[in-house]
């Protein structure tokens, strides 16, 4: 997944993580998203990230059964999430993966509608796109802290997305790629 991310004391950074908590994280893992408390155990050494993207998918029970819903913003434009990020020794040498915060959405007007009845609700910290660079710059908890709050649900949109059957599988790989990812910040 195509991320932007501040490395300790250099500049920001853009490149592509693994999704999921790996190895000496300070909370359970492996984890894709970490409750917003997760920023005072990282003390000084946060290491976040922003992650851009134009929709993040929930499950809704409403109909009695879950259903993939798509969720973006209402103007259809691209937003980041709020997330921490580690670097990790892999086998053919370093690799870094990352973690999105997740703050309760119980009183959300949207997302409180998201995940299994019964369960807590929680929303994903989306970071306004005038915020990216003060988020990418947090170096204090309390400072880092400010950014876990709602996105106002009237700038945001939901739909129904059906996960698409999955296609059998080709018996030629696809074509090579460079591994390059181009995005605009």
């Amino acid at each position: 997944m195509p991320v932007r991310r501040r490395p300790c004391r250099r500049q920001l950074r853009n490149g592509v993580g693994r999704n999921g908590c790996v190895r000496a994280w300070p909370w359970p893992s492996p984890a894709r998203n970490v409750h917003s408390t997760a920023v005072p155990v990282c003390a000084s050494s946060i290491l976040i990230l922003s992650l851009p993207m134009t929709a993040f998918y929930e499950p809704c029970y409403e109909s009695g059964k879950a259903s993939r819903w798509g969720i973006g913003m209402a103007d259809q434009s691209m937003f980041a999430v709020g997330g921490l990020w580690r670097e990790w020794d892999g086998t053919d040498g370093p690799e870094w993966s990352f973690t999105q915060l997740t703050i309760n959405a119980d009183d959300h007007p949207l997302m409180q509608r998201f995940h299994k009845p019964g369960d807590e609700k929680r929303a994903l910290v989306i970071v306004p796109q005038n915020e990216w660079d003060d988020w990418l710059q947090a170096s204090e908890p309390e400072y880092a802290r400010s950014f876990l709050r709602h996105y106002p649900a009237e700038a945001m949109t939901s739909w129904e997305c059906p996960v698409p059957s999955r296609a059998k599988k080709a018996d030629t790989p696809p074509e090579a790629s460079d591994g390059n990812l181009a995005f605009d910040f």
